[in-house]
């Protein structure tokens, strides 16, 4: 089986982070997440293929990441997040180096896309076999398949991701927690909290 793409994710909102990681590891990528700039560079001895960067970081933006990266490795592409207010900045950041950016709210479908155009672009898949998409691969073992729509939510993502990996595994939460990439505490919290929705539907009712 060939190697899997590595896509650091750096945002600082803990739920849509988790949401992007979720997205990526059910497309065949295998992802990393930081919530600031200094964590993110503590990646820079690690092999990572891309970076999807939030435009709008705690203490520095994202293009000043992406300067102090590129500076020791010049060929990771950068795909920026930005909101409609920071599209102008969004395309200062192309112009300095980043190989592309995307609009809030996000199209599953499209991250998807430009994540695997950027590798392309950079040539990395005539040096290694990626099981992500586009790349015609035998997917990995723990890829999971959601029917979902292009332009559904990151919660819509997470959610049938979590309900996917559950089923595959009979239930077993440690076993569908490993497959997410996320804790088993972290899965269990987040199934209490829509429990907790849905009981507030029903008594709404």
């Amino acid at each position: 089986m060939g190697l899997r793409a590595t896509i650091l994710v750096v945002e600082d909102e803990p739920r849509e982070r988790q949401a992007l990681l979720t997205l990526l590891s059910v497309e065949g990528f295998e992802p990393y997440g930081a919530a600031d700039m200094n964590e993110a560079l503590s990646f820079l001895e690690r092999s990572v293929d891309a970076v999807v960067c939030d435009l709008r970081l705690p203490g520095e933006n994202g293009i000043v990441l992406m300067r102090r990266w590129k500076r020791k490795r010049p060929d990771t592409p950068f795909i920026f997040i930005s909101g409609e207010a920071d599209v102008r900045r969004a395309v200062e950041a192309v112009k300095e180096g980043a190989e592309d950016y995307l609009v809030k709210p996000l199209r599953t479908a499209e991250l998807v896309a430009r994540v695997s155009q950027c590798l392309e672009a950079a040539d990395r898949l005539t040096r290694r076999q990626w099981t992500a998409h586009p790349v015609h691969a035998t997917p990995p073992t723990e890829s999971l398949q959601l029917d979902l729509p292009s332009d559904a939510s990151m919660d819509e993502i997470e959610r049938a991701a979590i309900e996917r990996a559950l089923e595959k595994h009979n239930g077993n939460r440690t076993r569908a927690a490993h497959s997410l990439g996320i804790s088993v505490r972290t899965l269990q919290r987040k199934l209490k909290s829509w429990n907790n929705v849905e009981l507030q539907r029903i008594r709404a009712r």
